[in-house]
């Protein structure tokens, strides 16, 4: 019994504790984004010859933003400000679009180099193919990037599973 102001009443108590399940989150939701991420980064390993890169990181990055879409139900909705999580999968998806740029980049820019290439080799050989095409002009110059397109996005793969496991760990350690 507690006595107030306007009476005496009977009363009850109640203590309710929350707790948050990080490891759900982490389960659910970061552990697979990170996954996508590193599969990502395998687009830049890929053989040049391979058609399939671009198509391969577009399907990572649709994976990405479907995960995304996923990720909305989990989180519950606030308009004060964007939710770290959200975040994230947002900067996730950037990372993974950004990739699917520079593997189209190299691959046009090899590909026209190599045109390039075979229309020299045409022209040192008497062929017609130049008369044919008068646009198409070659350079004779030692350009590493254009001659190995390989090696460079073997490096730029590097570069980017490392930031991009960095970006996720700080993500993760942060919260």
């Amino acid at each position: 019994m507690d006595t107030y102001s306007t009476g005496t009443f009977t009363s009850l108590w109640f203590t309710v504790k929350l707790e948050r399940l990080d490891s759900h989150y982490v389960r659910n939701l970061i552990l697979p984004n990170a996954i996508l991420l590193a599969i990502t980064c395998l687009t830049f390993f890929l053989p040049y010859e391979c058609g399939e890169r671009i198509g391969f990181a577009m399907t990572v990055t649709l994976a990405l933003c479907f995960n995304l879409i996923a990720v909305v139900g989990f989180v519950p909705e606030s308009s004060k400000s964007m939710p770290n999580v959200s975040i994230y999968f947002l900067t996730s998806i950037s990372f993974s679009a950004l990739s699917l740029i520079i593997i189209f980049l190299i691959s046009f820019l090899s590909t026209k180099y190599d045109n390039k290439k075979s229309a020299a080799a045409a022209e040192k050989s008497g062929d017609v193919y130049m008369k044919d095409h008068p646009d198409v002009e070659f350079r004779n110059s030692e350009n590493w990037f254009l001659e190995n397109p390989d090696y460079l996005t073997a490096v730029i793969g590097t570069v980017y599973f490392i930031g991009t496991s960095i970006f996720t760990i700080v993500f993760f350690f942060s919260q």
